[in-house]
């Protein structure tokens, strides 16, 4: 099975290396690859007859007393072939036989899946080539190439087969036979273990005496640093004082993240699969479908006359704008779509008016209700949180858009998008989820989506991924656990990006270490210490921030009447904002945003002092 495997493997090689453009038609494979279950199958059955032509069923056995016969001679019969075959029953139980089967299925499964991979790759490359002009086929090409080669190599030097592993069990299992046969051997074999465990205890005593006296003279220089500490509290002892640094530097975001803000030099390709942009293709949109469902429920309802509205919900960047993307081909493929977004702010419902007029062609603002009445038709409207300003009359574009949501029904399936905690504020000051028969919410995903989306995109690139060890805790190592440092990056990964897509794409990026002898090799999980850059926020900073969210983005003027202060103060806490790397330039609207990179940092905080 693996010959023939590694036979297709080397097919798909060559293929590749003489492929230049035009059909793509890699050769199939042919191999089949049987299961665990099919391998374990076929060995009882091998054993079976194995063991029926080297032992008899049963064995006579007599054992005289004398030479004479006499009563108290006994006879009896054994069983040796259903004797060895319990044994090698309970020993394989023992020793996990199965697993053995499994281990070899995963590693053929293995060498099948890298050559489907390496035709994804190249076919994305493809893809990709024909949409920017660059040529990125060849990088791909020898990516895959190189790691066909590696996996042939490593096939190679393990071993195929199980006889190997399949020798100490079956030892195990003649050996136990062989101590049922005979009761003497059983009685040694009892009394070495007996001596054997004597040992281990006697070892065991010594080591926790070590252990003991390790812990006093612990416990000891601990109550000494307490006593050193009570005398000056008291005034008894003059304390210690540390020097001033010479130089103090105030962190920042980016400090505290230990990243590095300039862009790291990476193959073409995968700066194109890791671009920070909404995805139009389905096979990128990971753990949505229960998002989509929503959008479809929504459509039945409109297409069967009940009322129907959809509120889509979600933070920047966890990506509502590529589950519509992705919702206009799978959802609303045979319905007339508009789609736009409020670009800049909204004041009055006049201006609300004027936009939706022009966005679906009505010449005249006054008759927008008559026009969106006279034809079915999907209306998407994202950026929402732009048709408002938080100050006194400043709800009152949102509130039309809301009539005209409610009232226009019947003819239009409207579909609103906006970030998460405007949608809490609306939902406050105007009962916003109430106008909606359906609320989408396409929040933070799960870890393992997370980390299966960013390892989709990786095995795309064809290159090798390496993660350096993360620094195991003494207690880990204390108790002879060590971390895996693939599921340790992930882990600290969701934990900082929150689940969000475009923040953990950002803080991937960041963490590439290097890129050499075709792999990516990635810095070990992020551990940052944020509490300096917590202290060096105040309260206006807070609510500074909190406005900026509900916002989306705020310009300096606009932030200025959100907190009823002069417009120079705003400025001035804005410009401080971004020089801790927590707001930046919005580059589709006016003004500033929070850095998606830090946003999970500025609702964390933002939750400690009670704002959201």
């Amino acid at each position: 099975e693996r010959e023939d495997l590694l036979a297709a493997l080397r097919a798909q090689a060559g293929y590749l290396e003489n492929w230049r453009g035009g059909e793509f038609d890699p050769p199939e494979i042919q191999a089949r690859i049987a299961s665990a279950e099919e391998w374990t199958s076929e060995f009882w059955t091998q054993s079976a007859h194995s063991l029926a032509r080297l032992l008899p069923e049963t064995l006579e056995c007599f054992f005289p007393r004398a030479a004479l016969p006499s009563w108290l001679d006994r006879a009896y019969s054994f069983a040796p072939r259903a004797e060895l075959r319990s044994a090698l029953q309970r020993a394989s139980l023992r020793a996990g036989f199965r697993n053995l089967f499994q281990q070899a299925t995963e590693q053929h499964l293995a060498i099948a899946q890298e050559i489907e991979r390496s035709s994804e790759v190249v076919t994305y490359a493809a893809e990709a080539s024909s949409a920017s002009g660059v040529d990125l086929v060849s990088e791909a090409v020898a990516n895959v190439v190189a790691r066909l080669a590696e996996r042939e190599s490593a096939a190679r030097t393990s071993p195929a087969g199980l006889s190997r592993p399949a020798i100490p069990i079956v030892l195990d299992a003649l050996l136990e036979a062989a101590v049922q046969a005979e009761a003497a051997r059983a009685s040694r074999l009892v009394s070495s273990l007996r001596r054997r465990a004597e040992a281990w205890l006697s070892q065991g005593r010594a080591g926790a005496a070590v252990q003991t006296e390790s812990a006093l003279a612990t416990a000891g220089l601990l109550a000494l640093s307490a006593y050193d500490s009570f005398l000056i509290k008291v005034g008894w002892k003059t304390p210690v004082r540390a020097p001033v640094p010479p130089v103090l530097t105030r962190p920042d975001f980016f400090e505290a993240f230990q990243l590095d803000v300039q862009p790291r030099e990476l193959p073409a390709l995968y700066r194109r699969l890791f671009r920070l942009a909404p995805v139009d293709d389905p096979r990128f949109l990971i753990g949505r479908e229960e998002e989509l469902g929503g959008f479809r429920d929504a459509l039945s309802a409109w297409r069967a006359g009940r009322f129907a509205a959809v509120l889509l919900v979600g933070a920047r960047g966890s990506g509502k704008t590529s589950l519509l993307n992705c919702a206009l081909p799978a959802v609303f493929q045979h319905e007339q779509v508009i789609r736009t977004q409020f670009a800049e702010r909204i004041a009055s419902p006049a201006e609300m008016d004027a936009f939706l007029a022009g966005v679906l062609g009505c010449s005249d603002p006054a008759r927008l209700l008559d026009h969106l009445a006279s034809a079915r038709r999907v209306v998407i409207l994202e950026e929402v949180e732009r048709a408002y300003l938080r100050t006194f009359g400043g709800f009152d574009a949102a509130r039309r858009l809301l009539e005209i949501v409610t009232l226009t029904a019947p003819s239009t399936l409207w579909v609103l998008v906006l970030n998460l905690a405007s949608a809490a504020m609306l939902d406050f000051s105007i009962g916003l989820r109430g106008y909606f028969s359906h609320t989408v919410n396409a929040m933070s995903v799960w870890r393992d989506d997370l980390a299966r989306a960013i390892l989709q995109r990786h095995n795309l690139s064809g290159l090798k991924l390496a993660f350096a060890p993360p620094a195991d805790t003494r207690l880990r190592v204390r108790l002879g656990g060590k971390t895996d440092p693939q599921q340790a990056f992930f882990d600290s990964l969701y934990e900082q990006s929150g689940g969000n897509f475009r923040s953990a794409f950002q803080l991937w990026l960041a963490s590439v270490d290097r890129v050499e002898g075709g792999a990516i090799h990635m810095r070990q999980p992020l551990a940052p210490n944020l509490d300096l850059l917590r202290k060096q926020l105040g309260q206006m900073d807070h609510f500074s921030l909190l406005a900026i969210l509900q916002h989306g983005s705020l310009t300096p003027a606009e932030l200025a009447r959100v907190m009823a202060e002069p417009e120079s103060a705003a400025r001035l806490r804005l410009d401080r904002l971004a020089s801790l790397g927590l707001v930046e330039p919005d580059p589709e609207h006016p003004g500033l945003r929070v850095d998606p990179e830090a946003l999970r940092f500025v609702n964390t905080l933002l939750q400690s002092v009670n704002l959201i």
